[in-house]
């Protein structure tokens, strides 16, 4: 039996994609790992006043986690809130001239790299910010 080198590839391509579909490797691989830290507001409390990178394009911003804010449902809420769920706004402030509506990827040492979708906000000590926020459902 003669095997060329297009054959070889696409079988063991293909036997390589099943493998990591069946055994559930893209979520270690692709950061889901990272899920529960982007939806935990207590572990960005903690970076508040600390520097972020965020990368849009080719381009780089040195960003400042300004604030975290938590929102709270009212008392009549039919949703109550559990361990499982949470609210919360990330506020970056960023330099002038940045201030603008995109999906960045964000880095922190701390906590790696992932997306955030972030829109401009009010400025804050005459820096405009960036803000997230981020709905965690149960």
């Amino acid at each position: 039996m003669r095997t060329n080198r297009r054959i070889f590839l696409k079988t063991t391509g293909f036997s390589v994609i099943g493998l990591v579909a069946a055994t559930g490797l893209p979520k270690q691989i692709f950061g889901a790992d990272q899920e529960f830290v982007l939806q935990n507001p207590v572990s960005f409390r903690n970076l508040i006043g600390t520097n972020f990178t965020l990368y849009k394009n080719d381009s780089a911003i040195e960003a400042v986690l300004s604030d975290v804010k938590v929102f709270t449902p009212k008392k009549s809420a039919a949703v109550a809130r559990t361990p499982k769920t949470a609210s919360f706004r990330l506020i970056f402030r960023v330099p002038e001239a940045e201030s603008e509506q995109n999906i960045y990827q964000v880095f922190h040492p701390s906590i790696g790299l992932f997306n955030l979708m972030l829109v401009p906000g009010s400025t804050e000590n005459n820096q405009p910010t960036l803000s997230a926020v981020i709905n965690k459902l149960a």
